[in-house]
C-alpha cells in the first residue's frame, strides 16, 4: 500500500475515533469507508432506477385517472341527456293521454248531441249546455 497523509478538522478527527470500533485502527476504518463507497453508489444506482420506474408508473397511473375522470364526466352526461329525455316522453305522454281523453269527450258530446231530440238541442242552443252532470 502506498501511504498518504491527510489533514482533518479536530471535530472530524473526534467523529473519526468515535466511529471507529476498537478492533480496528483509523486507518483501517477508513479503508473500509472507501471500499463500502463503491457499494453504496451500486445502491444509488439502484435506488435511482427505482425512482424513474416509480415516476414513470406514477404519470401512467395520472393518465389513467384522467382518462377515467373524463368516462365519469362522458356518462353523467349521458346519464342527463336519458333522464331529460324521460322527461319529455313522459310529459308527451301525459299531453297525449290529455288530448285523448279530450277526444273522447268531443266524440260522447256529439254523439249524445246527435241523440238529443229537436226540443232538447234548442234547449241546449239557447241556454247552453251544463256539464255539470258529466263523470270525467
Amino acid at each position: 500500500m502506498k501511504p498518504i497523509t491527510l489533514r482533518l478538522p479536530e471535530p472530524l478527527l473526534d467523529e473519526l475515533d468515535t466511529e471507529t470500533d476498537e478492533n480496528d485502527s483509523r486507518s483501517e476504518y477508513i479503508r473500509s469507508l472507501l471500499r463500502e463507497r463503491g457499494e453504496d453508489s451500486e445502491l444509488v444506482g439502484e435506488l435511482r432506477d427505482r425512482v424513474d420506474d416509480l415516476e414513470r408508473e406514477r404519470a401512467d397511473l395520472l393518465e389513467e385517472i384522467d382518462e377515467l375522470e373524463q368516462t365519469a364526466e362522458r356518462l353523467e352526461n349521458e346519464k342527463r341527456l336519458i333522464l331529460e329525455e324521460r322527461e319529455e316522453r313522459q310529459e308527451l305522454v301525459a299531453f297525449a293521454e290529455s288530448e285523448r281523453d279530450l277526444a273522447r269527450r268531443r266524440e260522447q258530446r256529439e254523439r249524445e248531441r246527435e241523440q238529443a231530440g229537436v226540443v232538447t238541442r234548442a234547449k241546449w242552443t239557447l241556454f247552453g249546455r251544463s256539464f255539470d252532470d258529466e263523470q270525467d
